[in-house]
């Protein structure tokens, strides 16, 4: 019963670090990944969530360029994908994606001290909208022995 009663919980936000195409192929190189979000039914990036765009930059460009991008990790593994194929508007480095409804448990059931990489922040929303940090980013090499 938890999973379907926390299944529309929990918000992930990362930025795009690097994006890449190869071919016919479009790479978005997240600054969080399989490390920091497990979202119910993930596997290999077969599933998609709910994912925002959020533009980071005050430039404006006429193009509607829209691509098929897969997203993925900054991991040094091939399995670190979020998400296979994911159709976005004009995405540039330092836009941010939004993960709406990754679960409750997303945040307990991350592989965070894989490759030492660093937690990232925990907010809780109240009914008013107002965000709580109740956890700060922090390294996990010292404690990643």
């Amino acid at each position: 019963m938890g999973r379907f009663f926390t299944a529309e919980c929990g918000t992930y936000y990362t930025n795009v670090a690097d994006l890449k195409t190869v071919g016919n192929a479009h790479y978005c190189i997240l600054d969080g990944g399989m490390n920091h979000l497990t979202y119910l039914g993930q596997m290999m990036g077969m599933k998609t969530p709910i994912i925002k765009h959020h533009k980071n930059t005050s430039k404006q460009d006429e193009r509607p360029e829209k691509n098929t991008w897969c997203l993925c990790g900054s991991l040094c593994t091939t399995s670190d994908i979020l998400c296979r194929e994911v159709e976005l508007n004009h995405l540039e480095i330092g836009d941010t994606l939004i993960f709406e409804n990754v679960g409750a448990y997303s945040v307990t059931e991350g592989i965070y001290l894989f490759l030492s990489r660093t937690l990232p922040r925990v907010y809780l929303k109240d009914e008013n909208g107002y965000l709580t940090l109740v956890r700060d980013a922090m390294e996990t090499s010292d404690i990643n022995i």
